[in-house]
């Protein structure tokens, strides 16, 4: 499902001309992909009882999943904080 949600976000970034949120929308469509891998492994895991499948969604999958959406929350409060000084700098 999570795999599924990626492909319209994909689609939807390619097509935004502001660089950094087009950067913003990328990280989170990697987000998405990682994260819904992490799940896809993780229930192929339990259902089939593989080891590696287990060892590559908890430490593989989800930890950069995870480093990736800490990245894209990094990113949105760099972008809102540079636009807050530039708007305190109009007004001043």
């Amino acid at each position: 499902m999570i795999l599924g949600v990626s492909i319209p976000a994909f689609f939807v970034a390619m097509f935004i001309e502001n660089p950094k949120l087009r950067t913003l929308a990328f990280l989170l469509v990697g987000f998405l992909l990682l994260h819904g891998l992490y799940h896809a492994t993780a229930v192929l895991s339990s259902y089939y009882d593989i080891d590696f499948l287990e060892f590559l969604s908890l430490s593989v999958a989800q930890p950069l999943s995870y480093l990736v959406l800490a990245l894209f929350a990094y990113k949105l409060y760099k972008l809102g904080d540079t636009s807050h000084e530039r708007l305190r700098l109009q007004l001043h």
